[in-house]
């Protein structure tokens, strides 16, 4: 039986939010470098679980990735990256992310979970970025988690202020 993609996300994001945020971004760099050393295992380390993820990381071959000055250099630059995007995609006023936009506030004002916030978030990812499942799960969970609180427009003030110091007029 096939799983909705939007429930195997909030599935994904649900495994992510035991994690704190740098063992979530240890893992999502754990998975990009297994998957650019071992392609053939790329479906499997897709489908793995954060903690088999991060059990698998000492097979990593270090010689063969180079030196590494900051093991969550890669990971820190890409929720940095996705979490531009994603700003605008539930902030912004662009009439493509309206249905996302709509979803989130409907979900936000519900009372929704970490989870269930960042699973909608992860679909969105998926959807409108072409990240991979788990890594957006784990992405979003980061995002969800410090920003979640109250309505979308406090949710938004808050994201603001942390990306540019205050909420824009």
């Amino acid at each position: 039986m096939t799983v909705p993609l939007e429930k195997q996300l909030a599935e994904d994001a649900k495994a992510y939010a035991n994690l704190g945020d740098d063992e979530i971004m240890r893992v999502i760099e754990t998975r990009a470098r297994l998957a650019r050393q071992r392609p053939e295992e790329a479906a499997d380390i897709e489908m793995a679980t954060p903690e088999a993820v991060l059990e698998r990381a000492e097979t990593i071959d270090e010689t063969a990735e180079g030196i590494i000055d900051d093991l969550f250099a890669g990971a820190g630059r890409l929720v940095a990256n996705v979490e531009d995007i994603a700003f605008n995609m539930a902030c912004g006023d662009d009439p493509e992310f309206t249905p996302i936009r709509r979803r989130l506030a409907e979900m936000i004002s519900e009372g929704a979970s970490v989870e269930d916030v960042a699973g909608a978030l992860a679909l969105a990812f998926v959807s409108w970025m072409g990240i991979s499942n788990a890594i957006a799960a784990g992405v979003a969970v980061i995002i969800a988690r410090r920003f979640l609180k109250g309505s979308i427009d406090q949710f938004c003030d808050r994201w603001a202020s942390r990306r540019f110091g205050s909420a824009p007029a």
